[in-house]
């Protein structure tokens, strides 16, 4: 599954417990990086998952990319306004430097910050 939500383009970083899978914008993925970091054990419990788990976080340049992504790991479209998602020790992100209408890059990175088991990320 982890596969087919790559696109062609993406780098990876590898840390202990999380694998990050950006395209081209690497400070804003390393940004949402940093927000699910500090706040790890937190989104853990919250997502009913273990910190020993391997998270795999996708940050997509662009929502089309996203929604694309979303349709993949969920079989169906995406509401227009999704700009992330969770799915177990997967999650799917819009880059903070390209969120499209309605949201900047700090509301994104706090996003980040503050995950919960939802369909989409919408508040925290």
């Amino acid at each position: 599954m982890r596969n087919n939500l790559k696109t062609s383009t993406m780098n990876k970083l590898v840390r202990e417990n999380l694998t990050l899978y950006y395209e081209q914008e690497k400070q804003a993925a390393r940004a949402v990086l940093y927000a699910l970091e500090t706040e790890r054990n937190r989104i853990a419990a919250q997502l009913t998952i273990t910190t020993h788990l391997m998270v795999h976080l996708f940050v997509y340049d662009g929502l089309p990319t996203l929604h694309e992504k979303y349709e993949v790991l969920y079989g169906r479209k995406p509401a227009e306004w999704v700009v992330g998602t969770c799915e177990g020790n997967i999650i799917l992100l819009v880059s903070p430097a390209n969120p499209g209408e309605g949201h900047d890059f700090d509301s994104l990175v706090k996003y980040a910050g503050c995950l919960r088991r939802l369909d989409s990320i919408t508040t925290c």
